[in-house]
């Protein structure tokens, strides 16, 4: 009769080449971190697939993100970094691909909502504060948003291009 002790490495091995979920049964993670990507101002940050469930920590002063293709399950949280400084931050979906949701506004009559049909493009305006945030969810042809601005006007707005 053989060993019934597996090592740990091989344990290791065969946990991070599973192709199936795993049931947990109540049990919690701990010590797990979001994984954080920085963009760069007055630069475009292309995200991909494998950025998907990142933090997206947006730096002020015309930084511009563009989202991949659209793909069920692609996530993101969009956080503007710092408070708006000289010019306005956007993300932009593929043709075809809309925003659809809304981000709360202290007044909500500004031009919060995306409508899932032509709007394209948010855009965090001129009065944008840190903290002001957007979160993606895709279902392979729309993003669903949803996000909050502590500002009145000039918060976050989306728009067809």
């Amino acid at each position: 009769m053989g060993s019934k002790r597996v090592g740990l490495a091989r344990t290791q091995a065969l946990i991070e080449n599973l192709k199936r979920e795993l049931n947990l049964g109540g049990s919690q993670l701990a010590g797990v971190k979001d994984s954080v990507l920085t963009t760069t101002a007055d630069a475009t940050t292309t995200l991909t697939a494998a950025d998907s469930g990142k933090v997206i920590m947006m730096t002020p002063n015309a930084s511009a993100i563009a989202l991949p293709d659209a793909a069920p399950g692609l996530s993101f949280k969009i956080i503007l970094a710092d408070d708006y400084s000289t010019a306005s931050c956007t993300v932009t979906a593929k043709a075809g691909e809309f925003f659809a949701g809304h981000a709360i506004a202290m007044d909500s009559n500004h031009g919060n909502e995306a409508n899932g049909s032509s709007h394209l493009v948010a855009t965090f305006g001129s009065a944008t504060l840190a903290g002001d945030y957007l979160y993606l969810h895709c279902n392979g042809s729309l993003w669903f948003v949803n996000g909050a601005s502590k500002v009145k006007a000039n918060g976050i707005v989306f728009s067809d291009s």
